[in-house]
């Protein structure tokens, strides 16, 4: 910018109007920004609690949408219809978690023959438990 422009400038700035005016306006805009950085002190939020914005925590176990967090914790297994449950040998979730000739009813590995039968176990094919035997 040349001199003859920025005289010009400062010309049109100061005679645009009265100095109180002017001064009223740079008072004005210095408490506003001293308003705006009283206001966002992180020291201050923290003060009243504010942490800072809450990332959720890895999953330590295994992936579950059928639960609020999302996640298992370690030694859980995440089964349709249940959620988060703790696995034993004899529960499953699906049929290839058991021995072979097993089936998974009712979340239990369960003969597929109606080899045996039991409280877990119920029989199939209508057929009733009697001591263990499905007749």
């Amino acid at each position: 910018m040349d001199d003859s422009r920025f005289d010009a400038l400062a010309k049109s700035l100061v005679t645009s109007g009265s100095r109180r005016r002017m001064l009223r306006s740079f008072a004005g805009l210095s408490a506003a920004v001293g308003l705006s950085a009283a206001l966002h002190d992180p020291a201050g939020a923290a003060r009243r609690g504010f942490s800072g914005p809450r990332f959720p925590k890895p999953c330590s176990g295994e992936t579950c949408n059928l639960v609020p967090s999302g996640c298992c914790d370690a030694g859980l297994t995440c089964c349709p219809g249940l959620g988060c449950v703790e696995k034993t040998e004899a529960f499953c979730c699906f049929d290839s978690e058991c021995l072979t000739g097993h089936t998974c009813r009712g979340n239990f590995c369960c003969p597929a023959n109606n080899e045996y039968c039991s409280g877990i176990c119920p029989c199939l094919g209508g057929l009733a438990c009697v001591a263990g035997v499905c007749v």
